[in-house]
């Protein structure tokens, strides 16, 4: 699969080391080194009972930004599917990459396919 990623309105650009795996009505996708907790990239994960909806995302080192988003816990997502491609948008609670003591919020869209 690919993945695009944008945040903060910079393209943070695109890969093809993605990585999907669905458990029940859950699709949990990854992005970056699966060797290397501390390389960039991002995770989803997209639950599809009723109708898709973002359970949580986390963004490492992308765009100078890195945060995270949480079903319930503040802030917001959502995802449509188009084909085989989630298209996940939303803001992150989080930090500046190269200022971690300064919190802020990011905004994010993602366009993986599996």
């Amino acid at each position: 699969g690919t993945a695009q990623v944008t945040v903060n309105g910079q393209d943070a650009g695109t890969t093809d080391a993605v990585q999907c795996d669905s458990a029940g009505t859950l699709m949990i996708m990854k992005t970056g080194d699966p060797d290397d907790p501390e390389a960039p990239g991002i995770s989803a994960m997209v639950a599809s009972e009723d109708e898709l909806v973002v359970r949580e995302v986390g963004i490492r080192d992308l765009g100078g930004f890195t945060g995270s988003y949480n079903d319930g816990l503040g802030g917001e997502a959502s995802v449509t599917m188009t084909g085989r491609t989630y298209d996940i948008q939303g803001t992150a609670d989080g930090f500046a990459t190269d200022n971690p003591s300064f919190r802020t919020t990011g905004n994010f869209q993602i366009k993986i396919s599996c």
